[in-house]
């Protein structure tokens, strides 16, 4: 977490660990992150493609969305998640 808030400073951050199975869980959360409260957590484990974190996996890059709620070409995916947790920009890595 250390790493992530020298990289990429903001309010929250969540680590997102993918098993065996493809399945995401939560690996380790800081501050504000969207991840924290009982409706993120009844939502992991789940399958990776049903998670945002599928999507920089097919993409092999990563991703940055400065504005999740109404800028162009965000998934559709991404605009619900921001919706629900209140992110309203989000970098993924892996």
């Amino acid at each position: 977490m250390d790493s992530c808030e020298r990289l990429i400073p903001s309010d929250g951050k969540a680590i997102l660990v993918v098993d065996e199975m493809q399945q995401v869980h939560v690996g380790a959360v800081r501050g504000n992150a969207p991840s924290r409260g009982p409706s993120r957590s009844s939502a992991l484990p789940s399958s990776i493609d049903r998670t945002v974190i599928g999507l920089v996996f097919d993409s092999r890059r990563p991703l940055y969305y400065p504005d999740t709620r109404a800028g162009d070409g965000v998934p559709e995916l991404i605009r619900r998640f921001a919706q629900k947790s209140g992110t309203a920009s989000m970098v993924i890595a892996r």
